[in-house]
């Protein structure tokens, strides 16, 4: 017998009272007018979950969410240099009961040939070993994984071993340059060993008992200026 809590879309079953984890999507810390967001603004933003009782996870605690109070997570796309401003940030949140966390999504090319706008190796490290940032795999190329005609092997593996060989730590979870996977991308990844891949596709994740709901996490995506009440209603 179903249990009355629980909903099924198609063969997906939802439990509708399961808490829904707000996962946001930015880029760059800079100018606003190019859709990046302030320094200022993403202090006043993190100060906000902090102030309201938000837990900040890194996707190795997202399999426990249920038992952190209002779980989110906060998530870096292509890893450019300025995100170290939002390290700076979150740095500084720190305290004994508030544990700042983010996930920065790196592109592997960027670690051989080091560019300027990137991060480098050595902020990196330095990052990942404050415990307060996690880096995980945006591919080597930045290449659409729908497509064909490329090096797997490059992709998927040699650029999270890359990435892995900087902060010794797990390279488990990927997110799909601009969004593009499909159901041949979503095996792959499965038997690469990854056990979370991040979209653009715009919402919250809930744990359903679709096996491959894990492979196609939803994120809000938080872009130029925001008022404080517009990111509130955008998270709850």
């Amino acid at each position: 017998m179903k249990n009355e809590s629980d909903v099924f879309l198609g063969q997906t079953k939802i439990n509708v009272h399961a808490k829904k984890v707000p996962v946001l999507m930015y880029h760059e810390i800079g100018d606003p007018q190019t859709g990046a967001v302030s320094k200022e603004d993403f202090q006043q933003q993190m100060e906000y979950l902090k102030d309201n009782g938000f837990t900040m996870l890194t996707f190795d605690q997202l399999a426990s969410y249920e038992n952190y109070e209002k779980p989110i997570i906060v998530t870096f796309d292509d890893g450019y240099s300025n995100n170290i401003q939002a390290y700076q940030v979150l740095k500084e949140l720190q305290t004994s009961s508030f544990h700042p966390r983010a996930t920065i999504f790196m592109i592997g090319a960027y670690i051989d040939n080091p560019h300027p706008n990137y991060l480098s190796v050595s902020q990196i490290k330095s990052m990942s070993d404050s415990g307060i940032i996690s880096f995980q795999n945006h591919t080597y190329t930045h290449i659409d994984l729908r497509r064909t005609n490329f090096d797997e092997n490059a992709e998927y593996i040699v650029s999270a071993q890359k990435i892995n060989s900087i902060t010794n730590k797990p390279v488990n979870v990927m997110a799909f340059p601009v969004g593009g996977y499909n159901s041949k991308v979503i095996s792959i990844i499965k038997n690469s060993g990854y056990i979370y891949a991040v979209t653009t596709d715009d919402g919250k994740y809930v744990n359903t008992d679709d096996s491959d709901e894990n492979y196609q996490i939803k994120r809000i995506g938080i872009y130029g200026k925001l008022s404080i009440s517009e990111f509130a209603k955008k998270i709850e």
